[in-house]
């Protein structure tokens, strides 16, 4: 007979095993764990790995991450922009801006510490200064400006609670004819840590005083003869007309205008100018940038009955523009009797007269300022009446 199945005996649950211990189904043994060598080679690569990562972990600025990781260290770097003064500035005049970064950390180090301006279409970059901290003067710095973008060299450093001071030197546009209200210029600062609060990193600022004001250019004119050679009476020569803007702003719409003497008439001019009477009149030239200058050549005839000795052959070139200008004590050539001291003069003696006649250097006796004009004598001594007429700068 079969003997049957034991009362109170238990079947053997699934993952059980013969040493009455139970265990979950499917569970097996942990695997065992890195020990001595091992464990030192993981955390050696983990630590190359994170180095790799970030420049903040090489340099030895981290803190724990999660699950004993080490990650960087984050740096919060403030800028702010001003303008250094609160002068308004005409177009083409340079103005100063003010850049701050502060790491406003209490323990961490910035490395790598680096500013951009960015300059809108109306601004021109000229020079800039920095004071790092622990320097008592600023000191030039090469920003290169690549298209719009101003890039100074990166700080090595700035610790906890540190400023650098930039002192960037700008140019408004030369033709600018706006208000001042659409120029902003904006300036980021970054470094080699991420920045918990990017918000604070950049600024930006306008023109002085909020406004621009009208544009200056104050024009020079200067007048000279094509050649030295002299003149006989009811002969013609050439002469140049040239103006010049001294800026700061362009000049607009520049007319040139000459009045000739009595002794000198109006021959001709290859680049158009024209003559009413005596004055004579040039085209006008639409943008005259700053530092340009712009020559009209003008031909002029002496008077065949003309018997004087070319001292009082002195006539002014004037120059205008729609454009304010700022010294109208340059707009005109020299005033009758200026500048006849300066230039060479010659005699005819009268032993040679003649078409063999012979000139010899003279020199000048009166002061420029005097009532009477200079008179052009022969060296060392003359006799004898004699004629004079020389060109120069003035006539």
């Amino acid at each position: 007979m079969r003997q049957g199945r034991q009362r109170g005996s238990t079947r053997q649950a699934p993952g059980a095993r013969g040493d009455g211990v139970r265990r979950a189904p499917g569970r097996g043994r942990r695997p065992a764990r890195p020990r001595g060598a091992a464990r030192t080679a993981v955390a050696l690569v983990v630590a190359v790995l994170a180095s790799a990562l970030h420049p903040a972990v090489a340099a030895g600025q981290h803190t724990a991450g999660r699950e004993g990781q080490r990650a960087p260290v984050t740096v919060d770097l403030a800028l702010t922009k001003e303008i250094a003064s609160d002068d308004p500035i005409a177009p083409g005049e340079t103005f100063e801006y003010t850049l701050v970064v502060r790491n406003t950390e209490r323990t961490a180090t910035a490395t790598g510490v680096r500013v951009t301006d960015n300059l809108p279409e109306t601004l021109r970059y000229v020079r800039a200064r920095v004071l790092p901290p622990g320097r008592a003067e600023p000191a030039p710095v090469d920003c290169p400006v690549d298209g719009r973008r101003v890039r100074c060299p990166a700080l090595d450093q700035l610790h906890a609670g540190e400023a650098a001071i930039y002192t960037l030197t700008v140019r408004l546009a030369p033709s600018y004819r706006g208000t001042g209200e659409d120029v902003e210029n904006h300036a980021t600062v970054e470094s080699d840590h991420p920045d918990p609060d990017p918000v604070n990193n950049g600024d930006l600022a306008g023109v002085p005083g909020e406004f621009v004001k009208r544009p200056t250019a104050d024009l020079a004119v200067t007048k000279r003869p094509v050649t030295g050679d002299r003149v006989a009476p009811g002969e013609t020569f050439a002469y140049d007309l040239a103006v010049t803007n001294k800026g700061p702003s362009t000049a607009r719409t520049v007319r040139l205008s000459d009045t000739l003497p009595p002794a000198l008439g109006f021959a001709g001019s290859r680049d158009g100018c024209t003559a009413h009477g005596q004055r004579v009149s040039c085209p006008p030239h639409g943008e005259l940038p700053d530092d340009g200058t712009v020559v009209r050549r003008v031909t002029v005839r002496l008077d065949p009955g003309y018997a004087g000795d070319g001292g009082e052959i002195l006539n002014r070139a004037t120059a205008t523009a729609e454009t304010r200008d700022p010294d109208h004590s340059n707009n005109s050539g020299p005033v009758p009797g200026v500048g006849l001291p300066d230039r060479a003069c010659d005699v005819s003696e009268p032993s040679r007269s003649g078409p063999n006649s012979a000139r010899v250097p003279g020199r000048w006796d009166g002061m420029p300022d005097a009532a009477e004009p200079p008179v052009c004598h022969g060296a060392p001594a003359r006799t004898g009446p004699h004629r004079t007429v020389a060109r120069d700068s003035a006539g």
